[in-house]
């Protein structure tokens, strides 16, 4: 219940068809994050093999697969999760 309490945004992925790899959801991340001038580092991963990266300060997971961030029903996306 508490991961539902958790700040989160969603990170543009141009192809909500295909699923995002760790490689390709990690250059959206830091691509999204040069375009909005963040300072980000990536760190290590989740249990479950997600990437982490701090961003200005603050420690989020990288999320991506099926229905996640701005995709919509039926496609893939990204988003960062504050842990």
């Amino acid at each position: 219940m508490f991961k539902l309490l958790k700040n989160s945004f969603a990170i543009p992925y141009d192809n909500n068809l295909k699923c995002p790899s760790v490689s390709e959801a990690r250059i959206c991340v830091a691509n999204y994050c040069d375009e909005n001038k963040l300072l980000y580092e990536f760190k290590d991963v989740t249990k479950e093999g997600s990437p982490i990266v701090k961003i200005d300060g603050k420690d989020y997971e990288v999320r991506f697969g099926y229905g996640i961030g701005q995709c919509g029903p039926g496609g893939y996306g990204i988003s960062c999760r504050e842990l």
